[in-house]
C-alpha cells in the first residue's frame, strides 16, 4: 500500500509510524510529506503525543513538529536513532543525545552520553570504534546511559553493516574475503555478553525486528526467516 520503498518503521504509543523517501505514515495513512529529500531522516518520541521528526542537512540536525514548526536544531555530522531518542555527532566527535519533553510546550533537552574516538561507523543502534586495532561498541541504552565495550571477536574484521534492538546486536564483518555473522546478547547493564557466530555466509543486509511478544525475526536470506529467542538464561531457542 506504499507507493515508495519502506526505509524504517517506528512504534510509538501503539502506532506504526513507517517511513519512506517521500512520506511518513501513521497507522497506513500518510501522516507527513517531505518537500525534498533528505540524507537522513528520523522519529523522536515523545510519551502520548506525535513524535518528532529529525532530518540532517548541512552538517545540522534539525527537529520538526508534523506542522513543521521548529522545535530546536544542534550540529550533526552524524545521526542515530535508538530507543525512542536522536543521538547526533558533533564536530569534536562528541555523542549527543537528543530527547523532548512537553511541560505546556515541547523542549528540546540534550545530554552529551560518549566521546568517541576519530575512527568510527555509525549503525542503527550501535556506533562502532576501532581504537588502536581493537572493536568497541558504543551503545547507547538508556536515557543519560551509555556503554563502551570491547569486543575481541570483531578483531580485525571489516564491518559492513550493524543493527541493534534493545539487547539484540546483529553485524556482519568481513575477512579474508569471507562474511561472517555476528549475534550478540547483552546483559541489561550492556557490559556483558554472549556471541553467536556463523561463518562463511552468503552477504546480505542486517534485517531484524523485535516483535512484541520477545520473539526475534531475521532474514537470513530470500528464502529463510529465521526466529529465535533470547531467554535470559543464556540458552537460545532457534528455528
Amino acid at each position: 500500500e506504499y507507493q515508495e520503498n519502506i526505509i524504517d518503521v517506528n512504534y510509538f504509543n501503539n502506532s506504526a509510524y513507517v517511513i519512506t523517501k517521500n512520506s511518513i505514515y501513521c497507522n497506513n495513512s500518510k501522516w507527513y510529506s517531505f518537500s525534498k529529500n533528505y540524507s537522513k531522516v528520523k522519529l523522536a518520541n515523545i510519551l502520548g503525543n506525535d513524535p518528532i521528526i529529525a532530518y540532517s542537512e548541512n552538517n545540522l540536525a534539525h527537529f520538526i513538529s508534523k506542522d513543521n514548526v521548529e522545535i530546536g536544531k544542534i550540529q550533526a555530522f552524524d545521526i542515530m536513532s535508538s530507543e525512542g531518542r536522536i543521538y547526533t555527532i558533533s564536530e569534536t566527535n562528541q555523542l549527543i543525545e537528543n530527547s523532548f519533553e512537553k511541560i505546556g510546550k515541547i523542549l528540546h533537552l540534550t545530554n552529551q552520553v560518549a566521546q568517541l574516538c576519530s575512527i568510527y561507523k555509525v549503525f542503527e543502534g550501535v556506533i562502532i570504534q576501532d581504537i588502536f586495532g581493537k572493536r568497541y561498541l558504543t551503545i547507547p541504552y538508556e536515557h543519560q546511559k551509555c556503554t563502551n565495550i570491547e569486543i575481541p571477536e570483531l578483531y580485525q574484521y571489516r564491518i559492513i553493516d550493524a543493527k541493534r534492538l534493545k539487547n539484540i546486536l546483529i553485524l556482519i564483518g568481513e575477512k579474508n574475503g569471507k562474511y561472517d555473522k555476528f549475534t550478540l546478547f547483552f546483559n541489561s547493564d550492556f557490559n556483558s555478553y554472549e556471541l553467536k557466530k556463523e561463518l562463511d555466509i552468503s552477504y546480505m543486509n542486517v534485517n531484524f525486528m523485535i516483535k512484541q511478544n520477545g520473539i526475534i525475526a531475521s532474514i537470513i536470506n530470500e528464502d529463510t526467516l529465521e526466529l529465535f529467542i533470547d531467554n535470559k538464561k543464556g540458552s537460545k531457542e532457534l528455528s
